[in-house]
């Protein structure tokens, strides 16, 4: 909340209040994709505590790392179009779309596909409930926002710079998150590294070029429909064969064989 509201602070002081009123509708449009994100990690909040509680190590972990994945994708579902046709749906919105808004909300929602990733590993530390050292260092590494918000401002950056130095630290910390769950869990980092990490670089990086081509041959409803449906379709195959493991897949071919039945 201090960073929050103190990187806001500072914002409002060496920009204005215009540009404020930016970074507050790119958050609020935001939340709103945030919130279904939100919603699927609280629905495995309580199976991460039952399997620690019972110490099914190995269960834990797999639901750690697909819930890493799962929850990414289904942000990144959301985020393709939106980063693309962010200026559309501004205009749909609002009358008057203040300047930085669309890049204030892409750099919003690149920090929000970090913590959509990253989710399930500070859920797993409130799993195990030793959370005082968790907390001083993830608290010590957020609160540097708000130093190095002052000084680029300070330096006559652009007011975006705020909001990707949050991106930067987002990213710091969730490699800090991995390395301290690898001594407070023994979480595999390679492991994690290949399955969750890597796999969704991958899928993110062949879902995006095709969207890209076609973003701006059209325009209006008629392009956020066609990024949307492209953007989707593709990402669900990428997923498919990048973005799950042996397992899950042989379960979607059981559950669609079970269905045509």
């Amino acid at each position: 909340m201090g960073a929050s509201q103190g990187v806001n602070i500072i914002l409002n002081i060496f920009c204005g209040v215009s540009v404020n009123a930016a970074v507050g509708m790119a958050t609020q449009l935001i939340n709103g994709l945030n919130q279904l994100c939100g919603n699927f990690q609280l629905a495995f909040t309580p199976q991460l505590v039952k399997l620690h509680a019972l110490g099914r190590k190995d269960e834990f972990m797999n639901l750690v790392f697909r819930s890493s994945r799962f929850s990414y994708y289904l942000l990144l579902l959301l985020a393709i179009p939106a980063m693309f046709c962010m200026d559309f749906i501004l205009s749909v919105w609002l009358d008057i779309v203040p300047q930085y808004t669309a890049d204030f909300c892409r750099l919003i929602l690149l920090f929000s596909l970090i913590d959509a990733i990253s989710a399930p590993l500070w859920l797993s530390v409130q799993a195990v409930g030793n959370i005082r050292n968790y907390q001083i260092i993830m608290s010590l590494l957020i609160v540097l926002n708000l130093p190095l918000a002052y000084w680029a401002l300070k330096e006559g950056l652009s007011p975006l710079s705020v909001w990707g130095i949050r991106v930067m630290i987002n990213g710091i910390i969730y490699i800090v998150r991995i390395f301290y769950l690898k001594g407070l869990l023994q979480l595999p980092v390679l492991r994690y590294l290949k399955e969750v990490v890597l796999s969704s670089l991958v899928v993110t990086l062949l879902t995006i070029p095709i969207p890209f081509l076609l973003n701006g041959m059209y325009s209006g409803w008629l392009n956020l429909g066609i990024i949307t449906f492209t953007s989707a379709a593709i990402m669900l195959i990428m997923v498919y064969v990048f973005g799950l493991n042996k397992g899950e897949r042989l379960f979607i071919q059981n559950s669609i064989k079970k269905k045509m039945c």
